[in-house]
């Protein structure tokens, strides 16, 4: 907040512990009763005079919402300097103020997915959804696995071979400068993010009021996991073998559960979970079993 209150109205505000004094102070409090005010767990009561501002909540994330107010009005206001004076009692209408973002078929820059995450707190949201695997337009006549890319963006101990391919979504390869999307540091690049930059995202996103969900969407979109059984580029033992395609050839990605590959890539699915649920718990996944 200070911060931010730095780059709004250019004074620079001391952070201090302590009770108000009555002049020149924003006073943010944790109320240690809950239920006072019925504020909810993301609502605030603020109460500004005209020396001072008094923020009241029973949550991290209700006192956090409350700075963002005073950050809003002083941003406002034609001096940058200035806010109303009353009684505010501010809580959500809505449990689940969230962002989806398809990181698997659009690539973002590391910083990008910062940058998100403080605009969504500007806007009091409080759900950070991140859709790492995904196959790119697909869903067409004549797809096959050759001609269409797979893609997943959080790195693998387990299986250290797997990595988005390159191909851009939805973009005729004959105009894909590929040197520029690959090597270009000013684009977005095809990248993998590593476990340590997801798990500093994940707790600045707390930090920021938010729950970030990490999503796996299976098994609509593992084309890249599939390919991944049938190369096998890690030499895994239980992904050897298997059926890659039906008799008549005509879907891609039609492997039966019946079939080693495909029960191949479904047992992939848990190892990798447990590899990376021990660290990033706000894991979701949108799995169909086989039947």
């Amino acid at each position: 907040m200070a911060e931010n209150i730095a780059a709004i109205t250019g004074l620079t505000l001391p952070i201090e512990e302590g009770t108000p004094d009555g002049c020149c102070d924003i006073y943010i409090e944790s109320l240690s009763d809950p239920e006072l005010y019925d504020l909810g767990d993301e609502g605030y009561l603020m109460v500004t005079e005209p020396e001072c501002i008094r923020i009241f909540a029973p949550t991290y994330t209700g006192c956090m919402f409350g700075a963002v107010t005073v950050e809003q009005m002083l941003w406002m206001a034609a001096d940058h300097r200035s806010v109303p004076m009353g009684i505010m009692r501010d809580y959500p209408a809505y449990e689940v103020r969230g962002l989806k973002l398809d990181i698997a078929r659009t690539p973002y820059r590391y910083q990008q997915l910062q940058d998100y995450a403080k605009i969504m707190r500007w806007y009091k949201m409080n759900e950070y959804d991140l859709h790492i695997n995904d196959n790119d337009n697909a869903n067409i006549q004549g797809a096959t696995m050759e001609s269409h890319a797979g893609f997943h963006r959080l790195e693998s101990e387990t299986f250290p071979s797997l990595k988005s391919e390159t191909k851009h979504v939805g973009f005729p390869q004959e105009n894909l400068n590929a040197d520029y999307y690959n090597n270009n540091p000013d684009y977005q690049g095809n990248p993998t993010y590593t476990k340590e930059q997801w798990r500093a995202l994940a707790q600045m996103t707390e930090e920021l009021g938010m729950y970030m969900v990490t999503e796996i969407d299976l098994p609509a979109h593992s084309l890249l996991y599939n390919k991944y059984a049938i190369e096998n580029p890690d030499n895994i033992d239980w992904l050897e073998g298997g059926i890659h395609y039906t008799e008549d050839g005509e879907n891609w990605v039609d492997l039966p559960a019946e079939t080693p590959v495909s029960m191949n890539m479904w047992g992939y699915t848990p190892n990798f979970l447990e590899e990376v649920k021990v660290r990033f718990p706000q894991f979701l996944t949108e799995e169909v079993p086989a039947e």
